[in-house]
């Protein structure tokens, strides 16, 4: 709604600027979710007025614009939170006073007059509050008026009862609005609901029943939404309508009911195409995968043949990083295209170090923790590779004598960055270790990632004194996006 609002700063107003109890609020309170469906249901803007603490005054507790119609630029109206005397709002100070829906005119700007009605907001006979209502009548029977009137008073009336929380819906501009009455006759439909109902085949909408066979002889499909059994979607002359029910109650009876009908059809086909787009990203992915495995598998083959140790030695390096963005595809073809989740990437890559880099009998405790993390796609392969490297590492040289050992990693982010703070509790490394002077193609494969790739910083703390001992790798990577 435009201009912002909330009911429950309404109630918090009504509380502190008008004489209303506590119980009083918090009716308004539930009187409040109703007030935008109202303005969108008329074209209206609306103003809640509150009795203030000062006689003779009243308090704007809202002022609001509705989605379905527009209003000149130089149309003004009250401000939410300020104060008005009674007597420069006869209208209002009427409906407060007297009960009833008053009916006048309100100059919004120089020469420019619209339609204004008001009546009050009741606790029984006690009036609470005044809903003011202003709109540009042109176009609109006077008994086509007067039905909107009397549903958005039956609107109100409803609002006041308990359980009404997500009663009333926010809709589209361009939703069909139709209104019945107690004897489920039509006696009012808007422009929209007119144009789509002609393209169905009906002409004429006001004074048909509104389970007329008419109205339903092109549905070809009917569902209700799942947990919304106030919504369906049905299909309809080749077009998709969401048809949302509003039922108002007086003494168990339904005393108007109003249907709301938006076309979905480009909102559905658009889904579709996004489904069918990422189920063939997604087969892309497995297949990738796949790929890479049978590579693999190949040099796995390659390195039982080698007579050279340090080409066996190569190859299995070779085969741990193909494997590793074999695993990341695997996390993208699961889970979706356009993300993925850092910890899940994660546990699969340290599955993969671990079978092929520990001995058999040695105890690993892993610990991934911290804030699932969503990285966009495209940086999975590469952060995947990272993964590997820095596992492998650990796995290799962090336990050397040892049968035990813990290794994990905690993710963190804060505005602008994500942090990977890779740990374990191994031997750590000697002082004479340079992480930049290393000639080892592992180290090397990390930093270009990290700082020609993904635009971040490596650092790598290590300590091995009798206070403390293991190795963090932190990996710090720059991301604007929402995570």
């Amino acid at each position: 709604m435009k201009g912002g609002f909330s009911a429950r700063a309404l109630a918090a107003l009504a509380r502190e600027r008008s004489p209303l109890t506590a119980v009083q609020a918090e009716l308004l309170r539930r009187v409040g979710r109703a007030l935008p469906f109202c303005a969108d249901i008329l074209g209206a803007q609306l103003t809640l007025y509150l009795p203030a603490l000062d006689e003779g005054r009243f308090v704007v507790a809202a002022s609001l614009l509705p989605h379905t119609a527009a209003f000149s630029q130089e149309a003004t109206f009250p401000e939410a939170a300020s104060t008005v005397a009674a007597a420069e709002e006869p209208l209002v100070a009427a409906a407060f006073w007297l009960g009833g829906l008053q009916r006048g005119k309100r100059e919004v700007g120089f020469g420019e007059s619209l339609l204004m009605f008001a009546f009050a907001v009741a606790d029984g006979a006690e009036s609470l509050a005044v809903v003011a209502l202003v709109l540009d009548g042109e176009g609109l029977a006077p008994t086509a008026l007067d039905h909107l009137l009397e549903t958005a008073m039956d609107v109100v009336r409803q609002a006041k009862k308990p359980l009404t929380e997500d009663f009333f819906p926010s809709f589209a501009p361009g939703t069909a609005i139709l209104i019945a009455d107690r004897f489920r006759r039509i006696v009012f439909a808007n422009a929209a609901a007119l144009h789509l109902y002609r393209m169905l085949g009906v002409a004429g909408l006001v004074g048909v029943q509104l389970f007329d066979r008419r109205l339903s002889a092109q549905v070809t499909r009917e569902s209700v939404r799942t947990g919304r059994p106030a919504e369906k979607e049905i299909e309809a002359g080749g077009r998709t309508l969401l048809v949302r029910e509003v039922k108002l109650v007086e003494g168990g009876d339904e005393v108007r009911r109003i249907r709301l009908v938006e076309d979905v059809t480009e909102l559905r086909e658009k889904e579709r195409e996004i489904r069918v787009q990422s189920a063939i990203i997604q087969e892309i992915h497995h297949r990738v995968k796949n790929s890479l495995q049978t590579v693999a598998s190949l040099l796995r083959m390659q390195a039982r043949r080698s007579g050279s140790d340090e080409v066996r030695a190569a190859l299995k390096e070779s085969v741990s990083r193909i494997l590793a963005i074999a695993g990341a595809h695997e996390v993208l073809s699961a889970n979706g295209a356009e993300s993925f989740a850092v910890q899940a990437t994660a546990r699969n890559v340290l599955a993969l170090v671990r079978r092929t880099v520990l001995a058999e009998g040695f105890s690993l405790v892993e610990t991934i923790e911290g804030e699932e993390v969503a990285l966009p796609a495209a940086r999975a392969a590469n952060l995947a590779l990272v993964m590997n490297e820095i596992f492998q590492n650990a796995l290799e040289h962090g336990f050397k004598g040892r049968k035990s050992g813990a290794i994990g990693l905690r993710t963190s982010r804060r505005a602008g960055l994500v942090r990977l703070d890779f740990h374990d509790d191994g031997c750590g490394m000697d002082e004479s270790f340079a992480p930049k002077e290393r000639k080892r193609l592992g180290f090397s494969i990390m930093r270009t990632i990290v700082e020609g790739e993904l635009g971040g910083v490596l650092r790598i703390e290590s300590r091995q004194d009798a206070a403390a001992h293991g190795t963090h790798v932190i990996v710090d990577i720059p991301w604007e996006g929402e995570l």
